[in-house]
């Protein structure tokens, strides 16, 4: 299984208002679980490459929402390679995941690309 890398993506800070409450509230979760984020992300990926192995596929619909546009998951969706194809063809093309305004059919099929 091949791996990519999407173009970094441009964050805002949150106002300076909201910073110093931020920043407390995040340290102390952080202090609480410094492991945790790193074993879901871990977890999501083992299970997507699993998926792999089942040539399993998705709506075009339901992989957007349910894969590339999730806070967790989406991270390791759009870490690895993916394919389409449309409802009239059996040829599967490159899908790229950093782009969300792809020209993809709405009944389009997704798979991650063996």
């Amino acid at each position: 299984m091949r791996r990519r890398r999407c173009p970094e993506r441009t964050r805002s800070a949150p106002p300076p208002a909201a910073r110093p409450a931020t920043a407390s509230k995040m340290s102390t979760a952080s202090a609480a679980t410094p492991n945790a984020s790193k074993r879901t992300v871990n977890a999501e990926r083992l299970r997507l490459t699993g998926m792999a192995a089942e040539n399993r596929t998705w709506t075009y619909a339901d992989w957007s929402r349910y894969y590339r546009d999730h806070p967790i998951t989406g991270v390791i969706t759009r870490l690895l390679e993916w394919e389409y194809a449309t409802p009239d063809s059996q040829d599967f093309h490159p899908l790229d995941p950093c782009t969300p305004s792809a020209p993809i059919p709405g009944g389009a099929r997704v798979r991650l690309r063996p």
